[in-house]
């Protein structure tokens, strides 16, 4: 939403910071730089994804960018921005479901080589799907399943390292 704190993603091939966010008439708006400088090199309107709320951005190891958006009928979509265009290309489509309040269950790896999504199944069962970039955006599913996920507390917490 307009006012909204900007996402931040940082490009070590190029040394350029990329921040994104929503302006007061719903546009998505990304700027960037060299990390040293105070001055906005480039800056431009993507066109083709108005209207959506940016809940990540990330650059892979060859300096691309990423940003990962939600609509309301729950799919996330992962697009490769194009700064000449000023447009943003899907690579990407995953379905979570619909939840009544702002949820991102995903997060980069570690090495920034995949995107790895976390999907609910039952009191006993989660779905792990890692995206690995290197390769095409090709998805490896894994469930756990594991009683100790069930409590007799109803606390469910569970602690992963990518």
């Amino acid at each position: 939403t307009a006012g909204s704190i900007p996402n931040v993603a940082y490009d070590q091939l190029n040394d350029y910071v990329f921040a994104c966010y929503n302006s007061s008439n719903n546009n998505v708006l990304v700027a960037f730089n060299e990390a040293t400088s105070d001055i906005i090199e480039t800056y431009g309107i993507l066109k083709n994804i108005q209207g959506f709320d940016v809940t990540m951005m990330f650059t892979d190891k060859l300096g691309n960018l990423f940003l990962v958006y939600q609509d309301n009928s729950g799919d996330v979509f992962v697009c490769e921005v194009d700064s000449i265009l000023m447009e943003c290309f899907g690579v990407f489509k995953y379905n979570i479901g619909t939840v009544p309040y702002a949820f991102s269950p995903y997060f980069l790896s570690r090495d920034k080589s995949s995107l790895v999504f976390i999907t609910y199944i039952d009191e006993n069962q989660f779905l792990l799907e890692v995206v690995d970039f290197n390769h095409g955006f090709k998805s490896k599913k894994t469930i756990f399943s594991n009683s100790y996920l069930n409590n007799p507390f109803n606390v469910y917490w569970v602690s992963l390292t990518y």
